[in-house]
């Protein structure tokens, strides 16, 4: 158990912040496809080979996570209309440096503009 004494609350540094407005989220490519298959090989997860329902995260024309859905509409008393994710990857490298956050961010933003909700599903 953590004693709050021992707890030291300052300002963040610029050095300690992550930087990922240098971070692009689009539409997964054709071009793409070598590096979303060595990211879900890295970890351990599985590909079908759709990258039409996917966006990726990427940085210096680096692909370093991707985010993807199961097109087929559901639907529930609670959520509504929603898509379910499939896979959502990052580099190792990039954990903790809100990725998945900004790829969830744009998954649900892209369904809400279809009327629809998200639902993490792993």
């Amino acid at each position: 158990m953590i004693d709050i004494k021992d707890v030291n609350i300052r300002s963040a540094s610029e050095s300690k912040i992550p930087h990922i407005s240098d971070v692009n989220i689009r539409n997964a490519e054709e071009k793409d496809l070598a590096a979303i298959e060595c990211l879900t090989a890295e970890n351990n997860e599985k590909f079908d080979g759709d990258i039409e329902n996917m966006f990726v995260a990427e940085k210096d024309e680096e692909v370093i996570g991707y985010v993807s859905y199961d097109p087929i509409v559901k639907e529930d008393k609670w959520l509504g209309k929603y898509y379910d994710t499939k896979n959502v990857v990052v580099k190792d490298e990039y954990i903790g440096e809100s990725i998945v956050s900004r790829l969830i961010e744009h998954l649900s933003n892209f369904a809400w503009d279809k009327g629809m909700n998200v639902r993490l599903k792993h």
